[in-house]
């Protein structure tokens, strides 16, 4: 087995966490779309909804009473 030795890291001097201030009422979509962004946040929108679709597709009641979500 191979060990390593002699490895240098540098010392870690950015800036970590949120670079935003939240307010203490924040909500967690506010984090989350910080961290992640609208991007990400649609896509799950859009593949919620056609998940749904096909989860459904065999009970047409169901789909009849479904409503995408936003």
């Amino acid at each position: 087995m191979q060990h390593l030795t002699n490895i240098n890291v540098n010392e870690f001097s950015s800036q970590s966490g949120l670079p935003k201030n939240f307010s203490e009422n924040a909500k967690a979509d506010e984090y989350f779309l910080k961290v992640f962004g609208d991007e990400t946040f649609d896509v799950i929108v859009a593949e919620t909804n056609h998940y749904a679709r096909q989860s459904l597709a065999n009970k047409l009641m169901c789909l009849a009473q479904w409503k995408d979500t936003t």
